[in-house]
């Protein structure tokens, strides 16, 4: 079978080549986006890459084994749920797991580092556990599973509003809250943000091949390259306008956005306006760090930067291709962005919470 053809495996396709194929790349862009995560990172930091690798893979891991055995209450059947002990391991189920597994791992590398902060490792390793076991999984249990927001209309293919969105009004919010706070910048390393750049570009475009039915010309592969291009493009104009000190970072930083703007609406979008789409999201990912700085004076930090990255471009993803598409209503992506972004907000006060009451723990132990 060709890999590069349309492939969903069958029910009694669990040792098909092809879905080994698809574990394997599952693994190797989990690997990747932590790598990725840890090399953007330590260009803002002063920890060493190998520290902060190495705490993401500990939160990765348990966070996605933790999700692996919650997998059912995203999809309930009737009134019962199923976990990877329960789960009829065909082709199918588990190359979704594969997939929902990937989502959630990027999820949880989002927050890591604002989970490591807030309440160390022992902490950050609860919460990481938590996020992948509950509050994942009933976040798309309200578009994927039948939830709520489905009932609405909302659309969203591939997350980018539900993870995308609600992490980065997760770290926007402890950015606002504690800007006084927030980690200096420490020397930054030009080279670990190239290879970030490089990374994340061929991460995003791992699972392409499987996506489409086009087997001579993939144009998943092609829209999310236009997005990411126009985004560190737009970025880069930006920020000279805004008269900001060039920083290869601002790459990084566009690329997510464009590829977080593709998300909603992969399976949708066209070339134009995954084009457009990625232009609006370099310019809100570049305009909104400068008025965190100039305006709300919140310091130009890595979870600042992260935070302009996520929030408004998978903002502009989810609604704006709505407007362009007859079948979706820009009012029921309306609704989702409000609930994840109230989610995001409560996580965040709870998060902000939970590191005041340790930090009165240790001070009254003391």
């Amino acid at each position: 079978m060709d890999i590069y053809g349309s492939y969903l495996p069958q029910e009694d396709s669990l040792f098909d080549p092809v879905t080994l194929i698809a574990v394997a790349l599952t693994l190797a862009s989990i690997a990747l986006a932590t790598l990725v995560q840890s090399l953007a990172e330590s260009s803002r930091s002063d920890r060493s890459l190998s520290r902060i690798w190495w705490r993401n893979c500990l939160f990765v891991a348990f966070g996605g084994a933790a999700y692996c055995f919650c997998f059912g209450l995203m999809y309930p059947v009737g009134d019962e749920t199923f976990s990877l002990l329960t789960l009829p391991l065909s082709g199918f189920m588990l190359f979704d797991l594969l997939a929902q597994t990937s989502y959630a791992v990027s999820f949880i590398i989002l927050l890591a580092a604002i989970h490591y902060r807030a309440l160390g490792l022992a902490g950050g390793l609860g919460l990481s556990v938590l996020s992948g076991a509950i509050l994942y999984p009933l976040l798309g249990r309200q578009h994927w599973g039948g939830g709520f927001l489905s009932t609405f209309g909302y659309y969203d293919f591939a997350g980018g509003m539900m993870i995308g969105g609600t992490a980065g009004a997760i770290l926007l919010t402890i950015c606002l809250i504690k800007k006084q706070n927030l980690e200096a910048i420490a020397s930054e390393s030009k080279i670990k943000s190239t290879l970030a750049v490089c990374f994340f570009i061929l991460l995003n475009n791992s699972f392409a091949p499987f996506l489409t039915e086009n087997e001579s010309l993939n144009p998943i592969f092609l829209s999310a390259s236009a997005s990411i291009v126009a985004a560190m493009s737009s970025a880069a104009i930006t920020g000279l306008l805004l008269k900001r000190t060039f920083s290869i970072d601002w790459l990084f930083y566009a690329g997510l956005a464009g590829s977080m703007a593709l998300a909603s609406f992969t399976d949708y979008i066209s070339l134009a306006l995954a084009t457009g789409v990625g232009l609006l999201a370099g310019f809100a990912c570049q305009f909104s760090a400068w008025a965190l700085q100039k305006v709300a004076h919140v310091p130009n930090t890595y979870i600042t930067l992260l935070a302009c990255a996520l929030y408004l471009p998978a903002i502009l993803g989810c609604l704006v291709p709505a407007y362009f598409a007859p079948e979706f209503s820009p009012t029921s992506q309306l609704v989702g962005i409000a609930f994840f972004t109230l989610v995001g907000v409560v996580y965040a006060l709870l998060l902000t919470t939970l590191s005041q009451v340790q930090k009165h723990h240790v001070a009254a132990s003391a």
